[in-house]
């Protein structure tokens, strides 16, 4: 058994810079009503929201919860369906800390349950919220101080589908 990756098309969406305010974008799904619905009836194939050169000048100083599918005026929730994770530098994606090469950071969170908590309510667009946390200290969320903006410069959805050993890869 082995996972074939494939990249989905979506509308492009420009480059997002986070900071110490909640930033939220939105994906369009109408392109992808043919396709997600087999992906969420899956037992086997995943769906993944990836971010793809992530980078800030220095350390943030903040951490950012996403949110995948929270409707507009819903309080973020950690426990809910909604949250996929978090983005957090250290050392990869940020310039100041290369030692040789600079290498962006790229994020991968699981989004199906999400997909599937936000297709209940029939939606054409997938909403994005990234949500700036302060560090911990002491087990106590600090407020957010942001000490240099985070940019993302792509954002897709991935699919990961088993194959059986000896069969084809889909192309």
């Amino acid at each position: 058994v082995y996972f074939v990756e494939e990249r989905l098309a979506v509308p492009p969406i420009p480059p997002v810079t986070l900071s110490s305010e909640p930033t939220t974008i939105s994906i369009d799904l109408r392109t992808l009503n043919n396709t997600i619905q087999p992906l969420l009836e899956s037992a086997t194939d995943q769906i993944a929201l990836e971010l793809q050169g992530v980078e800030a000048e220095s350390a943030p100083g903040v951490v950012w919860d996403v949110f995948v599918g929270l409707s507009e005026g819903t309080a973020p929730d950690s426990q809910s369906p909604f949250f996929v994770g978090s983005v957090a530098l250290f050392g990869t994606g940020i310039r100041s800390e290369a030692t040789n090469e600079f290498q962006p950071a790229k994020f991968l969170f699981p989004i199906k349950q999400a997909l599937v908590a936000s297709r209940q309510k029939n939606a054409e667009q997938l909403p994005v919220r990234f949500v700036p946390q302060g560090v911990l200290v002491d087990g106590k969320p600090l407020p957010p101080d942001l000490k240099s903006a985070v940019r993302i410069g792509r954002i897709g959805i991935m699919v990961e589908r088993m194959q059986k050993s000896g069969t084809v890869p889909r192309q």
